[in-house]
C-alpha cells in the first residue's frame, strides 16, 4: 500500500459524497424528491424567488440542467414561476405552499441523516473537523488562481 498521505483524501470525499447522495435520494423519495430538487428547494429558500441562472451557480448546475429541474419542480406544484418586472426574459422562482410544507419535511430528513453520519464526533471533534474542511475549501480556491 502507498504510504503517501495525498492521494486518498479526495478519494475518500468522493466515496462519501457518493454514499450521502443515495442515503439522501432514499430519504427524499418519501417527500417526491431527489437530492438535487432539494438542493434547488432549499436554494430558493434561502433566497426567497431566484432566477434560474442563480439557481443553477448555487447548486453547482449547468443552466441547461437546472432548466429540467426547475420544469420538474414547477410540474409537481412545488414552485412558482412569473416574470420578472424588470427584466422581461427573466423568470422568477418561488416556493408554493406545497413546496414549503415538503421542504420542511425535507429538511427534518436530512437532519437525521447529517446526525447518523457525523455519530460519535464530540464537540470538539466536529468543531475540528469542520475547520479542517474550511481549510480545504479555502485551499482548492487558492489553487484556482
Amino acid at each position: 500500500m502507498n504510504s503517501d498521505i495525498y492521494g486518498f483524501a479526495g478519494y475518500q470525499v468522493k466515496r462519501v459524497q457518493q454514499e450521502l447522495r443515495i442515503v439522501m435520494d432514499n430519504a427524499l423519495k418519501k417527500q417526491g424528491l431527489t437530492t438535487p430538487q432539494y438542493a434547488v428547494l432549499f436554494a430558493i429558500e434561502q433566497e426567497s424567488t431566484a432566477s434560474n441562472a442563480k439557481l443553477a451557480k448555487r447548486c453547482f448546475v449547468t443552466p441547461q440542467t437546472m432548466i429540467r429541474i426547475v420544469g420538474l419542480l414547477h410540474d409537481g406544484g412545488f414552485i412558482d414561476k412569473t416574470d420578472d418586472v424588470d427584466h422581461g426574459r427573466i423568470i422568477q422562482i418561488a416556493l408554493t405552499e406545497k413546496g414549503k410544507r415538503v421542504l420542511a419535511k425535507s429538511h427534518e430528513a436530512i437532519r437525521d441523516i447529517e446526525k447518523g453520519m457525523l455519530a460519535g464526533f464530540s464537540k470538539q471533534k466536529l468543531a475540528a473537523f469542520r475547520s479542517h474542511l474550511d481549510q480545504c475549501l479555502k485551499n482548492l480556491m487558492m489553487l484556482k488562481h
